[in-house]
């Protein structure tokens, strides 16, 4: 686990709020959780997609899964529940998705 990413106790509270991927051909996609940690890190640091960590995956890969979590509402989901565990304030945390 590098810096920035999510620990096992959060990713425990997170992770089945991610739906389950399907890569090309059927097979099972790469683990959620490396994508997740890409994601954070460019809203975290501000960076372009394209200079992401290699660690989290190609970053087309990456943005895309980003960008369908965002048509699925994933991310609306996810911060409500946990503000209604109130493990985050309403006021601090934001995704903007264009």
């Amino acid at each position: 686990m590098a810096r920035g990413d999510l620990t096992d106790q959060k990713w425990v509270i997170i992770g089945p709020f991610l739906p389950p991927e399907r890569g090309r051909w059927d097979r099972p996609a790469k683990d959620n959780r490396r994508f997740l940690n890409g994601i954070l890190h460019v809203l975290q640091t501000g960076c372009p997609w394209r200079n992401m960590h290699e660690r989290s995956g190609k970053w087309n890969f990456v943005y895309v899964r980003f960008r369908r979590w965002a048509e699925q509402d994933v991310w609306d989901a996810l911060l409500q529940t946990l503000g209604d565990l109130t493990l985050t304030d309403d006021w601090q945390h934001m995704v903007d998705v264009p």
